[in-house]
């Protein structure tokens, strides 16, 4: 029986590859004749990067830039010599999780770590730079990406900014460089929250990145005023276009100043990685991640497996750390939670997420055998 693992992240208990890895343990152990075939998943957001150097030829290799608070922060990019294509991720270089609790705080935090990892690629000659945006601790519309890339952002007396969430309302004039180079960017997100509005980039995103509830307002009257600012430059309309609430609003200036282009993440690496050929050959597709709810049918990293096992006929089997989605998506699949697995076999979900996915991929076997 051909079976094909697919798993996203189980995050702060399993990454992909240790969710994929413990299933099929579980499952081979019942049924040594099974033939797997095993896939690492990602939306744009953490675990992007190592996935998509892999799937571009791109060779990894450690950067010095800054983090989120401006603190020199070693960080991975990928690059390859000979297509001249770059992979970088957002998170590597000014993510939240590279933050203490107490030192979150998206009125301070930048992403000009962002720009300097753009730097470094063009000065090796990119011609082509694909960005996973997500996990980012900031909330400035990418306005310190573009500082650290010479744009220059200037108050009504005419002195320099440089930009973090709490201070784009003392912008009054964007600069451009005299001259860029010429470079295709990609943005991999699945987020199609707007910039702005209750679904925009600080109210929705904000408060996870250590917003404090008196702080949104103003938080969001910042992209809103930085957003006026760079439409003076592009010409164009920009707080309703879908996708750039993603990373704190980073789309914007990415999108409208750079001239970069959002795609699906989770698109990008399904055709990439060539995973609809493996389903059309499989009988079984078993994917996962963390938390299915509601928003894992738009866009989350698993969709396009599920699109693709439906539309060729193929059973479908769940393993996540817990399921609350009342999306008919997701109705009549079979499904196995590792937070109910813990309470039966008395072990903790995160502590013992390995040992539960083991159990999943015994129960998933025992299962098939009756087929």
């Amino acid at each position: 029986m051909n079976i094909i693992l697919a798993f996203d992240k189980f995050r702060d208990s399993l990454t992909a590859c240790e969710a994929a890895e413990a299933t099929r343990s579980g499952l081979l152990e019942i049924s040594p004749e099974f033939n797997i075939h095993a896939f690492q998943l990602a939306d744009g957001g953490e675990g992007s990067l190592k996935i998509l150097a892999a799937a571009y030829h791109c060779h990894l290799t450690q950067i010095t830039t800054q983090n989120a608070i401006h603190k020199p922060s070693r960080s991975v990019v990928a690059f390859n010599e000979k297509t001249k294509v770059a992979i970088l991720e957002m998170a590597q270089h000014v993510g939240l999780a590279q933050l203490s609790a107490d030192e979150r705080n998206p009125m301070k935090t930048s992403s000009f770590g962002v720009g300097e990892a753009i730097r470094q690629v063009l000065n090796w000659g990119a011609a082509e730079i694909i960005i996973g945006v997500g996990g980012s601790a900031t909330n400035d519309g990418g306005a310190g990406m573009m500082d650290a890339m010479g744009y220059q952002f200037l108050n009504k007396k005419g002195k320099t900014i440089h930009p973090n969430g709490g201070n784009l309302h003392e912008i009054d004039r964007i600069v451009t460089p005299s001259s860029f180079p010429k470079v295709q960017i990609t943005l991999a997100s699945d987020v199609a929250n707007p910039l702005t509005g209750r679904n925009g980039a600080t109210y929705t995103y904000g408060p996870q990145k250590g917003a404090r509830e008196e702080d949104l307002l103003f938080l969001e009257n910042n992209i809103k005023h930085l957003a006026s600012k760079v439409q003076e430059v592009s010409s164009s309309k920009v707080l309703n276009r879908e996708g750039y609430g993603a990373a704190g609003g980073f789309p914007l200036c990415a999108c409208e100043l750079l001239g970069a282009k959002i795609k699906s993440g989770s698109q990008l690496i399904f055709h990439r990685l060539k995973i609809a050929e493996i389903i059309r050959q499989s009988s079984v597709v078993i994917t996962g991640e963390g938390k299915i709810d509601g928003q894992t049918s738009f866009g989350k990293a698993i969709t396009p497996v599920l699109e693709c096992a439906r539309e060729h006929g193929k059973k479908i089997i769940l393993v996540c750390g817990v399921y609350e989605s009342e999306d008919t998506f997701m109705s009549g699949l079979k499904r196995y939670e590792l937070s109910r697995l813990a309470s039966e076999m008395n072990l903790d979900s995160f502590r013992d997420a390995y040992l539960l996915g083991c159990e999943a991929g015994r129960q998933i076997a025992a299962g098939l055998k009756e087929l």
